[in-house]
C-alpha cells in the first residue's frame, strides 16, 4: 500500500500567506478532525477579486502546485462564525518547498501519495542533517531541529 499525506487545496494568495506565516486560519464550511502535517496545494484558479482589491500581481503566485507542508493543529468555531456555519482550521507553516511541484489536485482535503513530494522531503531532511551537524560543532548540546522534514 502506498503511503499518503493529507493535502489541502487552497486558492492563491491564501495558500502562500499560510506558508509564510501571514495567515493562520483557513475558513471552511465544515469542521475537520484531521490534525498533524498536511501538504498545501494551490488551486488552479486564484482568488482574483482579492488580488484586485489589494493590488496583488497574480503572476507572482503559482497555481496548481504543491508548495509546502503545514501543521493543521486545531479546528474551532469562533463566535462570529456560528451564524454563518464557518470553521477556522488553525495552521502554521512547517516548510516551504524549494521546488514547487506542479500537480492537478482536488477540491478540499484529499490524499496525496508521498512519492510525489519525496524528492523535496529528502532535500529538506538532508538540509536539516547539515544544520544539526553545524549546531553540534558550534554548541556541544545542539538544538533540536525538525529532523523528519
Amino acid at each position: 500500500m502506498d503511503e499518503t499525506i493529507k493535502c489541502l487545496t487552497i486558492k492563491q494568495p491564501w495558500a502562500s500567506f499560510i506558508m509564510i506565516g501571514m495567515k493562520d486560519k483557513e475558513i471552511r464550511s465544515q469542521r475537520t478532525h484531521i490534525r498533524g502535517l498536511i501538504a498545501i496545494h494551490t488551486s488552479k484558479t486564484p482568488d482574483v477579486d482579492m488580488m484586485k482589491t489589494y493590488g496583488l500581481n497574480s503572476e507572482a503566485f503559482v497555481n496548481g502546485h504543491i508548495i509546502g507542508i503545514a501543521e493543521l493543529y486545531d479546528c474551532m468555531q469562533l463566535p462570529w462564525q456560528k451564524e454563518e456555519g464557518q470553521w477556522s482550521w488553525m495552521m502554521r507553516p512547517i516548510c516551504t518547498f524549494q521546488k514547487q511541484i506542479p500537480y492537478s489536485g482536488n477540491l478540499g482535503m484529499w490524499d496525496l501519495n508521498l512519492e510525489v513530494i519525496k524528492e523535496e522531503l529528502n532535500l529538506r531532511q538532508n538540509i536539516n542533517k547539515l544544520i544539526i551537524r553545524q549546531q553540534k560543532s558550534q554548541n556541544k548540546d545542539g538544538a533540536a531541529v525538525l529532523a523528519h522534514l
